[in-house]
């Protein structure tokens, strides 16, 4: 499993001055610190925190390998609840607009991971899981190579800001 740490992609892809480590997004309130928050335009911080429950999507994958097909769909479904989970806390911890975008991203450290995620969809009602957590927390989930497509997009649009400045 090749996993990437979202520090490294954040060095790697952004200036130092454009995202801050353990941001305390309610300062008065709580303890509670966001992993990375990037710098957008007027000081607006976009949170991002990692989640990697590596015992649930190991559970997918010794069940696919055993070839145990309602093992599999019950992993499935643990790994997604607990997305869910994890969705709902980052939601009501760290968005906070003005300070904040009015969205957050989790970000999941394996394409394995990701593909997982972005395959799921909600046996009852069929919904998939990235839909649902957008719609319901307003999360974001990204995989490496989709979180570098954002990161991307984010400094050139920083530096067509700089272009416009000058």
């Amino acid at each position: 499993l090749a996993e990437f740490s979202l520090a490294s992609l954040l060095k790697d892809l952004l200036p130092a001055n454009q995202y801050i480590a353990n941001v305390k997004m309610k300062p008065d309130e709580t303890r509670d610190v966001v992993e990375f928050a990037v710098k957008l335009q007027h000081d607006i911080l976009c949170p991002i925190d990692s989640y990697w429950p590596i015992e649930k999507y190991k559970a997918i994958d010794e069940s696919y390998q055993k070839k145990d097909k309602d093992a599999l769909v019950e992993a499935r479904n643990v790994l997604a609840s607990a997305f869910r989970a994890k969705a709902k806390k980052v939601s009501e911890k760290y968005i906070m607009p003005p300070k904040t975008t009015d969205f957050a991203i989790i970000y999941a450290p394996t394409e394995g991971l990701y593909a997982e995620l972005a395959s799921y969809r909600d046996p009852k009602t069929k919904e998939m899981l990235m839909e649902e957590l957008r719609t319901k927390y307003k999360i974001t989930v990204s995989g490496p190579n989709t979180l570098c497509a954002i990161l991307q997009a984010y400094h050139l649009g920083f530096q067509t800001l700089k272009v416009q400045k000058h």
